[in-house]
């Protein structure tokens, strides 16, 4: 029997060199006996790498996959192993059908596989947006794991540790992009792709550019530059093992389709940290006694 091995799921790093932070002098011609009106502070502006000032952009809307973008899809890990089925009922989301594929735990070489769902059907409990997509968790025994909700396909975040199925033989990591098998793909839907990543691209760049307009500070500056940098080669590792995607890109999409969510929610969070420093600010100046 074949070994059907997988690369770790790698978390998130992520895309654009550093840019740095620089303030703009300005000049101003003061007239013989005219009053200088009081000095305007000047905000600090990006500079990039072509010396000229980087104009704050606007982040864009993220359209954010709700249940029925996974409920009654059959998907499979990388698109070949594996496979996992949602339904929706009145109380909440199920899942239906969970095959997973692995290698024994007595012989590493040979490739398994695990029916987990026999009879009633694996819950799925809601854990928030925390990285803006839906994300939910399921508490399987010997593999409990969470994932985020994508368009027709789900992220599995990286499991604690290995899951192991005694009574099967088997071990199993179910960490990665779930979504259509291969075969599925093609022809408009492979179109469809292309049309979607670039629009998605185009967002995720807006959301990183006004994360970067918002941040305070050299090193604070270098660190999102640095992980968004990350994030081409993050992707390329993580979807080099669904099944034909250099042909179909859909993994590709997916992830892309995550990271400008999660950006967008990295920009409202420094926005809000920011109102909540002026507040702070004015509160302490109502509050100052002069000496």
């Amino acid at each position: 029997m074949t070994v059907m091995m997988r690369a770790p799921f790698s978390a998130w790093l992520f895309c654009m060199a550093f840019l740095s932070c620089l303030p703009v002098a300005q000049a101003q011609l003061i007239l013989p006996g005219a009053v200088q009106a009081p000095a305007k502070s000047v905000k600090p502006q990006i500079i990039g790498r072509d010396g000229q000032p980087v104009k704050r952009a606007k982040s864009a809307a993220v359209k954010v996959p709700g249940e029925e973008a996974i409920t009654g899809q059959d998907m499979a890990l990388n698109g070949s192993r594996g496979r996992i089925v949602f339904a929706r009922n009145a109380d909440s989301l199920n899942i239906t059908s969970l095959t997973l594929d692995g290698a024994q735990i007595s012989h590493p070489d040979d490739t398994c596989r695990v029916d987990v769902v026999s009879g009633a059907p694996l819950i799925a409990k809601p854990l928030g947006r925390p990285t803006g997509a839906l994300r939910f968790g399921v508490e399987l025994e010997a593999c409990p794991f969470s994932f985020d909700v994508l368009e027709g396909a789900i992220l599995v975040g990286p499991v604690p540790a290995i899951c192991q199925f005694p009574a099967a033989d088997c071990k199993v990591d179910p960490a990665g992009l779930w979504g259509p098998r291969a075969s599925a793909l093609t022809g408009e839907r492979i179109k469809q792709v292309e049309r979607s990543r670039v629009q998605l691209e185009n967002t995720m760049r807006e959301n990183f550019r006004d994360l970067l307009s918002r941040t305070h500070g050299k090193a604070a500056i270098k660190a999102v530059a640095s992980e968004q940098a990350g994030f081409t080669s993050a992707r390329a590792q993580i979807c080099r093992d669904y099944v034909r995607e250099d042909v179909h890109g859909f993994c590709s999409l997916r992830l892309t389709e995550a990271r400008a969510m999660a950006l967008k929610v990295m920009v409202g969070q420094v926005s809000q940290d920011d109102n909540e420093k002026k507040s702070e600010s004015r509160r302490k100046r109502r509050g100052a006694v002069p000496l």
